[in-house]
């Protein structure tokens, strides 16, 4: 893959190194900003903030013609609904893991509704998969290594209504809303035997 990723420090947020492609060494105590194919980045990133800053920015100059974007780095909980049933993931602070399958349940997180300001005609949605990998090292200690997946390795489904409704997402694949509405909800599940981790969304949409 040939994504540029970008490692911060989980103690400072402060950026120790970028790899386009994939990573290779450890992150123990470090997080990943992964920027998608063909987005732009204007340089120097300074730090976290100027980061993501840039980043959605290069997302939006890549879609010109969708005029609004939601977005969510999911650095914080505060726009995951943990309080559904059908809730089954751990919410870290720089971490997302989608639950392995267990039996019936799937993994899943749903997004809390977001106001769009208007009824949206078509929508596209970017999101990034990967898995943590833990082994222990000749010291006796836990190495965790980073690896990026397809975004096929889980589900997204959009909501417009406030999650009434749902339409299936391809990534950046025109959506049309079956059912019209100006309140977005998204919905991330992982029907693997194992973990999954979602690292962001970026929704663009337009009138």
């Amino acid at each position: 893959m040939g994504s540029l990723n970008f490692i911060l420090s989980k103690f400072d947020e402060s950026i120790e190194a970028e790899f386009v492609g994939d990573i290779d060494y450890p992150i123990i105590g470090q997080f990943v900003v992964s920027v998608p194919d063909g987005v732009q980045i204007d340089t120097p990133v300074s730090n976290y903030t100027d980061l993501k800053s840039k980043k959605y920015a290069g997302i939006a100059a890549v879609y010109p013609d969708f005029p609004d974007q939601i977005w969510d780095e999911f650095d914080t909980a505060t726009r995951i609904d943990t309080t559904l049933p059908d809730h089954k993931a751990d919410v870290g602070k720089y971490e997302v893991m989608l639950k392995e399958v267990v039996g019936p349940n799937n993994g899943r997180i749903t997004t809390t509704a977001q106001a769009m300001g208007y009824v949206p005609t078509e929508l596209i949605i970017l999101w990034s998969v990967y898995k943590l990998t833990r082994t222990v090292n000749a010291q006796g200690g836990i190495d965790i290594s980073y690896e990026e997946l397809d975004s096929t390795e889980i589900d997204v489904e959009v909501s417009v209504d406030g999650g009434g409704s749902w339409d299936t997402a391809t990534y950046a694949t025109l959506v049309t809303p079956t059912v019209p509405g100006s309140s977005f909800v998204a919905r991330f599940t992982n029907t693997n035997s194992e973990e999954r981790y979602v690292g962001y969304y970026s929704m663009l949409y337009r009138p």
